[in-house]
């Protein structure tokens, strides 16, 4: 349930790397979420990719045990190393994806 990691980040505000998530809180209240820009459809099945870790609940993140997991087999670090060799030179996207108001 994708509002269970929505409001994971409002009870914690970890600045966890994500991608085509955005998710802003403002005074412990979520303001706005948005995947890949929209709104949250409630119909409709997302598929996250998450480190072994996280997917079996570690940092209290226990509600992806609710999903399917789907093993790809495929290491992080292997796929950073195989990323990285492809692209020796990164452009740091500087957009906001996490924003925490007091």
């Amino acid at each position: 349930n994708m509002l269970e990691l929505f409001d994971y980040y409002v009870k914690y505000q970890k600045n966890n790397p994500v991608s085509g998530l955005y998710i802003e809180v403002e005074n412990n209240q979520l303001k706005k979420a948005l995947i890949n820009g929209n709104e949250l459809d409630k119909n409709k099945t997302y598929y996250i990719a998450t480190s072994d870790f996280l997917a079996y609940g570690g940092d209290d993140m226990k509600f992806f045990n609710k999903g399917e997991i789907i093993p790809t087999g495929i290491k992080l670090r292997d796929l950073y190393i195989d990323f990285f060799k492809k692209n020796p030179v990164i452009k740091v996207n500087q957009e906001t994806r996490l924003l925490f108001k007091k």
